[in-house]
């Protein structure tokens, strides 16, 4: 037989045990938390199985199920709204599959990450081999001249010497992912400082730690993944760009770079990155405010304007940091 559950506060965690001790004849079918004053249904507190999301990945209980309610967890995470108004403080927290299915899902796109940079690199030797082979046509009295471009791509110690070098792509990707994974953290951290350490604020807000863990969980997911866009559109900038490389028609000897290309690529990486700062900016700040109004149903406006403070004041000194350094 499963174990009972300990009647606790969906919200605030506070044992119910002492309201269940004045029941003399009937057991009402609704309750209101003594601590924190959130109303719920005795029967959710007693089988939280009752109030299981169909849609979402952490209540799933098969991970085959997992990847069938992936979509729509990913859909209702983009608008932060929609997702904390059905994920609330009486969604059962399962602590252990969400790491892992968040674990297993990230291990998913660093792979993919990987995999593409891999391609980057061959496509840009194979351009190399290409540019060689021009030039020995056209230059057959000088056959060493370029060679230290040329690659030998049909060994194995290359393809080896390739994939153990960009499978830690993701890991060693460009100073802007770096900057974004820091700037981001530390916002969302100090969201989570803000409603789980201090003192005054931890008493306005009266929730569990759990729930805030689960906010941190998605939190930091989303930011690795935009740091994991920002190494991909690295890659795919690359594969622009030696797309572009070519025989200078004017030295033949040497090799030239479509410029406008180039800078294009640039452009568009540039753009790129700016535009997925900004989008996680935006999104992490809606997505702490949905889970304080609307996900854990709490009413301080003053909670709100000290969690958004402090989490930009964070983002700044992370960027005044990596300005100075």
């Amino acid at each position: 037989m499963p174990e009972p559950v300990k009647p606790i506060c969906p919200k605030c965690g506070y044992d119910q045990s002492g309201e269940i001790a004045t029941w003399e004849e009937r057991c009402p079918l609704e309750g209101v938390c003594p601590e924190c004053g959130l109303a719920f249904a005795w029967a959710d507190v007693f089988d939280p199985s009752r109030v299981h999301l169909p849609w979402y990945v952490e209540h799933a209980e098969r991970k085959r199920d997992m990847l069938r309610r992936t979509p729509g967890t990913f859909w209702l995470l983009i608008l932060p709204n929609r997702f904390w108004k059905r994920v609330t403080v009486g969604s059962p927290i399962y602590v252990g599959r969400l790491w892992s299915y968040v674990g297993g899902v990230m291990l998913a796109v660093y792979l993919g990450t990987s995999l593409i940079a891999i391609g980057s690199s061959a496509f840009r030797n194979f351009r190399w081999n290409q540019l060689y082979t021009s030039f020995q046509a056209k230059n057959p009295g000088n056959p060493l001249q370029g060679k230290q471009y040329s690659v030998d791509m049909w060994t194995l110690e290359y393809w080896s010497s390739l994939i153990g070098g960009e499978l830690l792509h993701p890991l060693r990707s460009s100073s802007s992912a770096t900057q974004i994974l820091l700037l981001l953290s530390g916002m969302v951290l100090l969201w989570a400082v803000i409603i789980a350490a201090v003192p005054t604020t931890r008493r306005i807000a009266q929730v569990r730690f759990a729930h805030v863990h689960r906010a941190l969980t998605w939190s930091g997911f989303a930011i690795a993944c935009l740091c994991f866009a920002v190494s991909i559109s690295d890659s795919a900038s690359s594969i622009f760009s030696a797309a572009g490389l070519g025989l200078d028609p004017n030295w033949p000897g040497l090799f030239s770079i479509d410029q406008l290309r180039f800078r294009q690529a640039e452009m568009y990486s540039r753009f790129f990155i700016t535009g997925m700062f900004i989008a996680g900016l935006i999104w992490i700040q809606w997505f702490w405010i949905a889970a304080i109004v609307r996900g854990w149903q709490i009413r301080s406006v003053m909670l709100l304007i000290l969690g958004l403070i402090a989490s930009l004041l964070a983002g700044f000194t992370v960027f005044m940091y990596l300005s100075v350094y």
